[in-house]
């Protein structure tokens, strides 16, 4: 009798197509993927060698560095992209980004991005070697255990402002927005009510954080009763005179060209960081891996999730309570107005907005937007004067919180 195969057949595309191409996208090798995607399939009947990996990862288009075989000609031109939204990313930087944004695998290690540099800028090469960092230190148990969140007003003369909220133990992004406020609560709120529930959330006492803080106190109530290169471009236009952020009108239209634009460079910049590897330190007490895959299987890392199963329910009514979908802190601009240039940027530009045409897209619609009737202007002024002009919403903690 002929003796039976002694392996297993392999496990069906469509459970583990879309998760090889994940682990792929994080830059893992072939015996990782091996050890991973045991979780996507039935291993009692199924199994995937590291050759058969292989077979698939180039059957799927999913080829590695040396099957790519790329030379400094054939990746100088999205080098220089990259380099113009991130004029300082280095090597390793450079390396992630074409990995992640743009599917071009490039060692790191390998002469064809660092020879490229070095021809092209070898100045900047050299900067680079010699940054400092201070060195700081943050306790956390596992994941989820503490969240810090804080703002930045870098951009604040821009009339533009961000706001971030970190998983601590991982490094992972939970979340970075760009918006024409930082400081009003509901808004802050809602960021934190998008994503789940940690154990401890850490921020300063400004008021902006009272949404936070009251939310996640209610809903721990409920569960236990005892209980850079953007920057230049900016600035660019600023300093020519383009943009008065003082300007109402000037503001509401930089507001509608410039936020979706740079949120979406700034996601792009979040998965970046999320599904990469931060420079290895000697220094780190905590584990050192891709931040997202941490979060997606701790048990890898010996590490524990201390992630706070929520009810979807309970997060629509704490967003009802603290971030009500109607409250004016979440529309871009008033509605008119977005309708009207809407339809106007729809009839004068068939351009996507990006680092290189941002400025000729709003100085367009600036000129446009002169020739309305001074009435309609007057009207749209007031408008946003009464209802962006006021104060953030005063949101009192709820009683007894202080002592936190």
């Amino acid at each position: 009798m002929p003796q039976k195969n002694q392996y297993k057949p392999c496990s069906p595309d469509e459970s583990i197509q879309e998760p090889l191409r994940q682990y792929y996208e994080l830059g893992l090798s072939d015996v990782k993927i091996a050890e991973l995607l045991k979780e996507h399939y039935d291993t009692n009947n199924y199994g995937l060698s590291v050759i058969t990996i292989q077979g698939l990862r180039k059957q799927w288009g999913m080829l590695s560095t040396h099957q790519q075989n790329h030379t400094p000609e054939t990746i100088y031109n999205t080098i220089y992209e990259i380099r113009k939204r991130f004029p300082l990313c280095g090597i390793e930087g450079i390396c992630k980004s074409l990995r992640i944004e743009h599917d071009i695998c490039a060692s790191q290690s390998s002469q064809t991005i660092s020879q490229l540099l070095r021809m092209v800028e070898s100045d900047e090469v050299k900067q680079r070697h010699h940054h400092g960092f201070h060195r700081c230190r943050l306790w956390a148990a596992g994941i989820n255990d503490v969240w810090p969140q804080d703002q930045h007003d870098k951009w604040g003369w821009f009339g533009l402002w961000l706001h971030a909220g970190i998983e601590a133990f991982s490094g992972e992004i939970n979340w970075l927005k760009v918006w024409w406020t930082n400081k009003n609560p509901r808004l802050i709120v809602k960021y934190y009510l998008d994503t789940w529930v940690p154990i401890i959330t850490q921020s300063d006492q400004g008021t902006e954080n009272y949404g936070v803080a009251n939310a996640h106190t209610s809903i721990w109530h409920h569960l236990d009763p005892n209980l850079s290169g953007f920057e230049d471009i900016l600035e660019h236009g600023v300093n020519n005179g383009w943009y008065d952020v003082n300007d109402v009108l000037e503001n509401l239209l930089f507001r509608w060209v410039a936020i979706p634009w740079l949120q979406t460079e700034v996601d792009c910049w979040v998965s970046l960081k999320n599904k990469s590897a931060p420079h290895a330190s000697r220094h780190k007490l905590l584990l050192h891996g891709i931040p997202a895959l941490i979060c997606a299987n701790p048990s890898h890392f010996s590490a524990i999730d201390f992630k706070i199963p929520v009810l979807p329910e309970l997060f629509d009514e704490m967003e009802a309570w603290y971030a009500p979908a109607d409250h004016p802190v979440f529309e871009l601009v008033l509605q008119v107005f977005h309708e009207h240039f809407s339809d106007l940027y729809s009839a004068i530009s068939q351009l996507e907005v990006s680092i290189e045409t941002f400025w000729d897209i709003f100085c367009n619609l600036l000129e446009h937007l002169h020739k309305w009737p001074n009435e309609w202007l007057t009207e749209i002024i007031t408008h946003h004067n009464t209802t962006y002009g006021q104060e953030p919403d005063n949101m009192p903690l709820l009683p007894n919180i202080e002592a936190f």
